[in-house]
């Protein structure tokens, strides 16, 4: 089995997660860690047990052993990152949200687009969940029978202080605040349900943090998907909820209905009997998979799933499960959001 060797760029809040998860995939090291402050590398290196660092991302390029570049970087720097790692020969994972602008967005496409031979992938790693997994094979079995809406409704709390950095909260680095950054992740899984959405028209305010972002921490947008299927989309990071997120993902149909909270099925009524079994059988041995990153439970479990499946993709020379095609939909819907939010208009996709 080839040995695949992972540079890491980017050693913020969400790096811990991704190189302790790839210590749990079999042949698969990460060899170098990047960050433009070299000593936060080189602390970063040591307490993870890295064997490199660097300052100079151009130095992971140059490696000729380096076979994946793991972006972990702010939202503004994803699309240079990607589109030079593979205009360098290397394969690419990047982190939500692919880009904090559609022109960023298109970029990294057309690397890709240039670059066929190569794996990109981008991260949502909550598609790799076994309630997620499951949820997708019962809509694909038509389980559902027609699908009539779909909501999303997440609250958390970033209090003043996480805004302190040269990025969160600034059009020009995270791009948005709430949508792209938390509620990202359960708008994709919709996408992931139902399939690439037609329009959207949205309304963002900045409601709690005045003086403080320039950005929203109060969104609400209405989707539309093929065959006439709505869902709502609302967020808050300005919530009473200080802990973590409380987020609640809703699927309806003619004949299936489920609700998920935290990712994970909370109610449940099908026509299908087999349907309804399966899911009583994954609710009744239930357990959350353990966090890559102690410090981070709300990134949920699955990342270490996501990332061996893009390891063996590079090995293996395939798609990954989760393409950067399917994750730019949902960067797409999430910027188009921004879009309609100043013009007031319905954006088509």
């Amino acid at each position: 089995m080839k040995e695949i060797k992972i540079g890491l760029v980017g050693c913020g809040a969400v790096a811990p997660t991704h190189i302790n998860s790839y210590k749990q995939i079999p042949g698969a090291t990460v060899k170098t860690i990047c960050d433009i402050k070299r000593d936060k590398a080189a602390a970063m290196a040591a307490k993870l047990g890295v064997p490199n660092f660097t300052e100079n991302f151009t130095d992971m390029l140059n490696d000729p052993e380096i076979d994946l570049i793991d972006i972990c970087t702010d939202h503004a720097s994803h699309s240079p990152l990607a589109v030079a790692a593979m205009d360098a020969g290397k394969n690419v994972v990047c982190e939500k949200c692919l880009s904090n602008t559609l022109e960023g967005l298109d970029a990294m496409l057309a690397a890709h687009k240039k670059h066929p031979e190569l794996v990109f992938s981008g991260i949502f790693q909550h598609r790799h969940e076994k309630a997620n997994l499951l949820l997708k094979k019962l809509l694909d079995r038509g389980c559902f029978g027609q699908i009539l809406n779909a909501s999303v409704y997440l609250c958390c709390l970033r209090p003043d202080a996480y805004y302190s950095d040269y990025w969160h909260g600034k059009w020009n680095g995270e791009g948005g605040s709430v949508l792209i950054t938390q509620v990202v992740h359960f708008i994709d899984l919709v996408n992931y349900f139902l399939g690439a959405p037609t329009s959207v028209v949205a309304q963002c305010d900045n409601m709690a943090h005045q003086g403080v972002i320039e950005t929203e921490d109060n969104a609400a947008a209405l989707v539309r998907y093929p065959n006439g299927v709505f869902a709502t989309i609302c967020g808050t990071s300005a919530s009473a909820v200080d802990k973590g997120f409380n987020a609640t993902v809703i699927i309806g149909g003619t004949k299936g209905h489920i609700e998920l909270a935290a990712f994970r099925p909370v109610y449940w009524r099908f026509h299908d009997k087999q349907a309804e079994e399966e899911v009583a059988a994954l609710m009744k041995d239930y357990h959350e998979e353990t966090p890559p990153d102690p410090e981070k439970p709300h990134y949920g479990g699955a990342h270490p799933a996501q990332l061996a499946d893009v390891v063996d993709a590079v090995r293996n020379h395939r798609e990954p499960y989760v393409t950067v095609e399917k994750a730019a939909v949902t960067a797409r819907l999430i910027l188009s959001c921004y879009k309609s939010a100043k013009t007031g208009d319905w954006i088509n996709l």
